[in-house]
Order: C-alpha cells, then sequence, then structure tokens
C-alpha cells in the first residue's frame, strides 16, 4: 500500500535498530534506495553514514511523541 509504514524496528539503540531494518529489507531483496527511514530522536553522524552506505534515499528524524504530550500538559495547567 503506497504511504503506509511497510516495516517497524525498534531496540534500544537507535543504530542497533537502523541495522534490524536494514538487514531485514537488503536480506529480501527490497529496494532501500525506495525507502524513507524515520528515526526517533537525533541523527548522529553514524546514522547518516549506514543510511548512505545501505543506499537509503531519505534518513528523517522526529521528536517522539511522549515528549510533545509532557509539553502540552505541562503548559495548559
Amino acid at each position: 500500500m503506497a504511504g503506509a509504514p511497510a516495516d517497524l524496528r525498534e531496540d534500544v539503540g537507535r543504530h542497533n535498530a537502523m541495522d534490524k531494518l536494514v538487514g531485514f529489507h537488503a536480506g529480501r531483496g527490497w529496494p532501500l534506495d525506495e525507502m524513507i527511514v524515520t528515526v526517533s530522536g537525533r541523527v548522529s553522524f553514524e546514522l547518516v553514514q549506514k543510511a548512505a552506505v545501505a543506499g537509503l534515499s531519505i534518513l528523517q528524524a522526529c521528536r517522539p511523541r511522549r515528549r510533545w504530550r509532557w509539553i502540552s500538559q505541562t503548559r495548559s495547567g
């Protein structure tokens, strides 16, 4: 389905999650250059390097939702 998440990998560290995701899809021959990978938190140089070496076309980062919830609850009183 176009526009829907194809997969989700979680781990204690972002680097391990990236390794799991890339390894899973590369092992099945899926085109990594057509993937958009989203990570929570900051993107380190090492994650950008892993994405480039794997051939990923887009790597993006977003803040975890829990933090936004906490901020909105704090501001609303």
